[in-house]
């Protein structure tokens, strides 16, 4: 199915998957940076790691994806196509944002020979950050009729996120 044919209530559910991927990231970092809150040894703080990368390489393929390469792929400009061009509004993806999607690509989603020759760390705060500035073009450029349910906090929890600037 293409855009185009994506019904008001198909893009309101779509929505509530994005919302959460991006509310993941938000919470995933917060839980990252604090780990005396949540007195977790190395493989939970491992795992919330994982979970930070899986959920920003999700939320970067919505952005950025522009080939839409599978039909059920829920992308940035299914929202935006009829008033606005996405691409042409959103910002650049930078070369790091790139690299870091593929690292999670390789590293993280497929069982890879990459891993061995990868051997960096990841710059959580610059990651968000690029994340954060793009996602807000997204929400403002968004029709709120579109949106599911979980979008009623949104404001709320982009408020309480004081991680945002590097």
């Amino acid at each position: 199915m293409n855009q185009s044919t994506r019904t008001k209530e198909e893009l309101r559910t779509a929505s509530d998957f994005v919302y959460y991927e991006y509310s993941m990231i938000i919470d995933m970092f917060q839980a990252f940076c604090n780990p005396q809150s949540y007195n977790c040894d190395d493989s939970i703080r491992n795992a919330i790691l994982e979970s930070f990368l899986i959920h920003a390489r999700n939320i970067i393929e919505f952005m950025y994806n522009d080939k839409n390469s599978r039909k059920d792929d829920i992308a940035a400009n299914d929202f935006t196509y009829k008033t606005k061009n996405w691409k042409e509004i959103r910002l650049p993806q930078s070369d790091f944002l790139n690299e870091q999607y593929k690292r999670a690509h390789k590293k993280l989603a497929h069982l890879t020979y990459y891993r061995q020759e990868d051997t960096g760390g990841w710059n959580l705060s610059k990651i968000k950050y690029e994340i954060d500035c793009c996602f807000k073009i997204f929400v403002e450029n968004v029709s709120k009729d579109e949106l599911g349910e979980r979008w009623k906090d949104f404001d709320s929890k982009s408020k309480n996120d004081n991680t945002s600037e590097i």
